[in-house]
């Protein structure tokens, strides 16, 4: 989530630019992290670093086969692996340890199978064997494999946020065919999780809705994965537990 704000000026800023990158309601505020900072890009992504100094600042990459950084501060994940951002300015040096991991391995939530789609509504309620056809019944529109990037953006009618791009875009598209208008809450409690509840795991880097609650864990649909649409992986509920974020819902109940 990119964002704006003051910092003092012998910090090292870091705005992350990912594929699921949101566009907030209201003012955003820039994440400040201090010299000598860890960063986990998804191979492909970008991440700007700035240096608070009116000195100018050269930068420079220990690894540009991991990842490259340009003289504006701006870093590319090229293949995984790990490399080191340094800036020098005036007397002072700052750095920052980049990891990048290729998306199909990335967070524990993303390393899981690819589950057949029960189709079979029996054990949901009424609301949610509604929102379950409906979702299933767009995988002819946007099938498996549909070429789907960060660069694909949908607004939202959820309220939680304006809209988003990649992962985010495609679970807020198949979020308002379930629900069109409705508003969209906020919780943190795994046990809670509903057909058309909209995940965000991996440290808060990606974006799933979820298709079904099942005994083991939840099978979800998600865009922007390898660079596509791709339905029916299965997340556990151990998983869960190490990689869910926060949870979006349009259930009033």
């Amino acid at each position: 989530m990119s964002t704006t704000g003051r910092i003092s000026i012998s910090r090292l800023i870091l705005i992350t630019i990912i594929s699921i990158l949101f566009i907030t309601v209201g003012a955003s505020r820039v994440s400040a992290a201090s010299a000598g900072s860890k960063i986990t890009l998804v191979r492909g992504n970008s991440a700007t670093l700035k240096v608070g100094s009116a000195d100018k600042v050269t930068w420079k990459s220990s690894n540009k086969s991991v990842a490259t950084v340009s003289q504006k501060g701006k870093v590319k994940a090229v293949n995984a692996g790990k490399a080191v951002i340094t800036a020098k300015a005036g007397k002072k040096n700052y750095s920052c340890q980049v990891t990048v991991k290729n998306l199909d391995t990335y967070g524990s939530a993303r390393s899981g199978n690819t589950a057949a789609i029960n189709t079979s509504t029996a054990g949901m309620s009424k609301a949610e064997a509604k929102v379950f056809k409906t979702l299933i019944g767009l995988r002819k529109k946007y099938p498996e494999g549909k070429k789907w990037t960060n660069k694909d953006y949908y607004k939202w009618n959820g309220g939680v946020y304006r809209g988003g791009y990649g992962c985010a875009a495609f679970a807020f598209l198949l979020s308002d065919a379930a629900f069109g208008k409705a508003s969209s809450g906020i919780h943190k409690d795994a046990k809670k999780i509903r057909v058309g509840d909209i995940l965000r795991v991996d440290k808060n880097t990606h974006s799933v809705i979820v298709l079904r609650v099942e005994k083991d864990g939840v099978v979800v649909a998600e865009g922007n994965y390898n660079s596509s649409i791709h339905w029916g992986r299965k997340i556990t509920h151990k998983e869960l537990a190490k990689s869910l974020d926060y949870v979006m819902t349009r259930y009033e109940d």
